[in-house]
């Protein structure tokens, strides 16, 4: 056996490789795509021991995206399983656009159950969120209570 140290890149492939193995010869896995990682396993696992939530997240154009997140998470832990679910989605099919969350956040509001997901400490069971629901994104209307910013103070008589 060799005791040289291998470069990180090469473990992580190994990894993978493995992963992938054990995943394909499971029978009970067999449902999650071969190049699966940690995380969605450990999701799988969770949701089939009833630990988390399979919830699906409806987009604008119609497109259902499946999340999994457990019982007690936060809004905030919500939106982040969705970045990281919607990332892993696209680094799959080829799509290099890169999404800037902090403008959906900023223009939109999760929907659930005619509410909007407002608090992002809230447990998503207080938004009474639960397995095999649908969420979705709803438009922040702006404030206009806010008085206008003048771009030149007005001038001096």
């Amino acid at each position: 056996m060799s005791s040289l140290p291998i470069r990180h890149d090469e473990a992580k492939k190994t990894f993978q490789s493995k992963l992938g193995e054990i995943v394909e010869e499971d029978p009970y896995l067999g449902d999650l795509p071969k190049d699966v990682t940690l995380d969605e396993a450990k999701g799988f696992v969770a949701l089939s021991s009833g630990q988390a939530l399979a919830v699906t997240l409806v987009k604008y154009d119609g497109e259902e995206i499946p999340i999994v997140v457990s019982h007690g998470a936060t809004v905030r832990t919500l939106k982040k399983v969705i970045r990281q679910t919607v990332a892993l989605k696209s680094e799959r099919a080829g799509d290099r656009r890169r999404i800037s969350w902090k403008y959906v956040w900023k223009t939109y509001w999760l929907y659930y159950n005619n509410q909007k997901l407002t608090d992002d400490n809230a447990r998503i069971n207080q938004y009474g969120m639960h397995d095999q629901c649908k969420l979705g994104f709803v438009k922040r209307l702006r404030k206009e209570d806010k008085p206008k910013r003048l771009r030149h103070p007005p001038a001096k008589q």
